[in-house]
């Protein structure tokens, strides 16, 4: 039975935070149903909600809990103990009487570090460079989780543009179809111009349902980006348009010199490893440390009063060559880390590099792209007025109108590689915005 109501309370309690917690992502879901969301927006949502996020937000605070450990070594140490015996003494034959003894004790302890030759300092320094090299942990999964978020924001704006290219094709082919059939039924044009039209309808139809069904995809990646558990319908602003830029390589190295958390984590893992070498050698040294007991002992009422105070000096003297070893372990650690700071500068110089590259080349398609489809559109005018007068055939309407898709195709396509390039920028500088206040790892449950 009393199983029983273990088992039923811990079902209760396990309904009843599940539901708190789903109506809590009801909640949240509620608050951007039907609206329209800007990158800014996008971005907010994920960094407040993203699981992964979450997760690291956890880890800065156990980190920071372990700071709080460490200086608890400065601190003194009070115990209570308390116990109880009974003893019973036979006098050697069977005969004889036993003696029984009750023996109460109850107790204080009190010890305080006096001088440990730097330990606890060496310690709790160690304990803070790794909390902040865990934050910065964080920093770096926000940047990432920020910067897919953007990829995948530009690329549902692509897919939503796209959609609207490949409508407008489709009711262009729509439109020849018509003027075809209006102009075989006339007589002015075959049988096969109508055959043409209505095959290129079909295609123009393909390529829609693609679009469309690259919009849902592009939703999705968008939706799980952001960190939402279920499908959210809401529409994102659109600001897929070109804004020049003047990044200079010398300028970004310095800031991602300055700002790239990867970089900054090695740094305080560094300066974390300094103070175990540190604390390795302080192992060899004495500790001095203070202590004092007050017990109350007895066989009964009123028990025995007895107080101790003291020094202890503890010198090591052998421990199997057990601390060399990890001093030895320390440096090498040491040594490793500070290769990887510069391996990591290496690998940000090429990102930087190539995300320059990357924007360049955006820059430059985008620039002839515009002039491809200012000349595509006036080569379909062109291609439907000599239609028109019979001067063209079906096949040059259909080339015309092809060739205008592909350039506003690859037009939005520079477009989006442009804003994707910009984002890949300020990732590899470290200045994705991503901050968490040191308030809301406070109070955050």
């Amino acid at each position: 039975m009393a199983i029983r109501l273990i088992i039923t309370a811990h079902l209760i309690l396990f309904t009843s935070i599940f539901s708190i917690a789903l109506a809590q992502q009801e909640e949240d879901v509620d608050d951007i149903k039907g609206k329209i969301l800007s990158l800014e927006d996008c971005i907010e949502i994920a960094v407040e909600g993203h699981p992964d996020i979450r997760s690291k937000r956890a880890e800065v605070k156990a980190g920071k809990s372990r700071v709080g450990q460490s200086f608890s070594s400065f601190l003194p140490f009070l115990d209570f103990s308390s116990g109880y015996s009974r003893s019973e003494v036979n006098q050697g034959h069977s005969n004889a009487l036993s003696d029984s003894r009750d023996n109460y004790i109850i107790g204080f302890s009190l010890s305080q570090n006096i001088f440990d030759f730097g330990r606890s300092l060496s310690l709790w320094r160690m304990s803070k460079e790794e909390a902040r090299a865990i934050s910065y942990v964080l920093n770096t999964t926000g940047q990432d989780i920020v910067f897919k978020l953007e990829e995948e924001y530009y690329s549902h704006l692509k897919a939503l543009r796209l959609e609207k290219v490949n409508q407008e094709a489709f009711a262009s082919a729509e439109l020849h179809l018509k003027q075809a059939r209006g102009f075989y039924e006339a007589g002015t044009r075959p049988k096969i111009d109508v055959a043409r039209a209505e095959v290129d309808v079909s295609n123009a139809k393909v390529d829609l349902i693609k679009a469309e069904n690259g919009v849902r995809l592009s939703k999705v990646r968008l939706d799980n980006a952001m960190g939402l558990g279920e499908p959210v319908s809401y529409q994102i602003k659109d600001d897929l348009e070109f804004k020049t830029s003047d990044y200079q390589i010398d300028e970004i190295l310095s800031l991602a010199y300055i700002n790239r958390p990867e970089l900054l984590e090695l740094d305080a893992g560094l300066k974390a490893m300094s103070h175990k070498i540190d604390l390795c050698r302080q192992e060899h040294l004495p500790k001095l440390t203070a202590r004092f007991y007050y017990n109350w002992e007895g066989e009964s009422t009123p028990l025995d009063r007895e107080w101790k105070a003291g020094v202890t000096l503890d010198l090591p003297i052998f421990s199997g060559l057990d601390t060399s070893y990890k001093l030895s372990e320390a440096r090498d650690n040491w040594r490793g880390a500070k290769a990887r700071i510069g391996g990591l500068k290496l690998q940000i110089r090429k990102e930087v590099e190539q995300a320059l590259l990357s924007l360049r080349e955006a820059e430059e398609m985008l620039s002839a792209t515009e002039i491809a489809v200012e000349q595509a559109k006036e080569n379909l005018r062109l291609a439907e007025g000599r239609y028109e007068v019979g001067l063209a055939t079906i096949i040059d309407l259909t080339d015309a109108r092809v060739l205008l898709l592909d350039a506003e195709t690859n037009r939005i396509q520079a477009l989006c590689d442009h804003k994707i390039a910009g984002a890949l920028i300020e990732r590899a500088a470290g200045t994705i915005p991503f901050s968490i206040s040191n308030l809301e790892l406070r109070t955050e449950n």
